[in-house]
């Protein structure tokens, strides 16, 4: 992903593939943490950021929710996509990893999107 911004705990990046506007992904800054060996002020900490950032991204996609999905990979940090699910895009039950259908946006629509996160997260 392209990178939005650093929270307390967390990254946010914006996704490679934006066929749903504004799917982002919150990454827990440090490496190899299992989510359940988390203390609860980190996981907290980690929650409250992942909140702010779906709020924004429900916001500014105009979404009318949000899936999460997390993934913890063995030699990376964990992370939460953050998917807007929006009618006029794919539909509310789209499959969101389906990279033959991958939408990627040109320089500068991509750093508008960005900045656009980065405003309303007040980065």
């Amino acid at each position: 992903g392209y990178k939005v911004c650093s929270l307390d705990v967390s990254d946010v990046y914006l996704a490679k593939d934006q066929r749903n506007a504004g799917h982002a992904i919150v990454v827990y800054k440090e490496a190899s943490r299992e989510f359940h060996r988390l203390t609860t002020l980190e996981r907290n900490t980690y929650f409250s950021e992942l909140s702010k950032v779906a709020n924004v991204i429900m916001k500014v996609s105009e979404a009318k929710t949000v899936d999460y999905v997390s993934f913890g990979l063995e030699d990376s940090n964990f992370q939460f996509h953050v998917i807007p699910k929006c009618e006029n895009q794919n539909g509310l039950d789209a499959v969101y990893f389906d990279t033959s259908k991958e939408v990627l946006l040109d320089e500068e629509d991509l750093i508008q999107r960005i900045l656009k996160i980065k405003k309303a997260l007040n980065k």
